[in-house]
């Protein structure tokens, strides 16, 4: 099982038997608070663009757990929309995998097609569907903040967390996607474990639990 709930359970039984593994719980600690600071970037990215984000319109561009399947079962995008909603943000997604997705109650505006992005203040790229590599991110003028570190190629010599090249300033990344919500293209837990995940799992340190292979 590739999925978040696996080390919940290591985690518990290794408690049972009274040899907890503070690692596994670390790790656990550090995906469960990516949500809320990936919610505090967005702020910092439109404080810096002079945006409000209280009445701001955001769109997440893939809701899904992992790339390339509809299943949005523990997926951070959740939390995500959850805390934007609080902010008062209009929240609307963009997902060819899923046809709807409500939150605590409610219902979460999906855009059909991947267009009218002048009508939002910034997209959060969350799941790198491989059908989103056909689009041209570095033509997007509404701001962009990539969170799975997966689209920095678009922007040439960019390091994918701000922009010094004068070009495709409206595109941020997440720490180069070190630090990646989705654990699709990047070592989620590189500066913690070492471990480099290319299983598509949730991060690359639960791999070793879950009975995914890392290499």
């Amino acid at each position: 099982h590739c999925i978040p709930i696996d080390p919940k359970y290591l985690s518990f039984k290794t408690r049972q038997i009274g040899h907890p593994v503070r690692f596994v719980e670390l790790a656990q600690e550090i995906n469960n608070s990516m949500p809320h600071y990936v919610v505090s970037r967005i702020t910092e990215i439109m404080n810096k663009n002079s945006k409000l984000m209280k009445s701001s319109k955001i769109l997440l561009l893939g809701v899904a757990y992992k790339k390339d399947i509809g299943d949005t079962r523990e997926s951070p995008a959740l939390d995500i929309i959850e805390e934007l909603l609080t902010k008062e943000v209009s929240v609307s997604f963009y997902d060819p995998f899923v046809d709807s997705l409500n939150v605590n109650g409610n219902n979460i505006k999906k855009e059909d097609e991947f267009n009218n992005l002048q009508n939002y203040d910034l997209i959060l790229i969350h799941t790198p569907h491989t059908k989103f590599n056909n689009i041209e991110f570095d033509k997007i003028k509404t701001l962009i903040f990539d969170t799975t570190g997966s689209f920095n190629n678009f922007m040439g010599q960019r390091s994918g967390f701000d922009n010094t090249t004068g070009s495709a300033n409206n595109f941020f990344g997440l720490y180069a996607g070190r630090f990646n919500i989705t654990g699709q293209h990047s070592n989620f837990f590189g500066a913690y474990s070492g471990f480099n995940n290319t299983t598509g799992c949730y991060n690359n340190f639960f791999g070793l639990f879950s009975g995914c292979s890392n290499t």
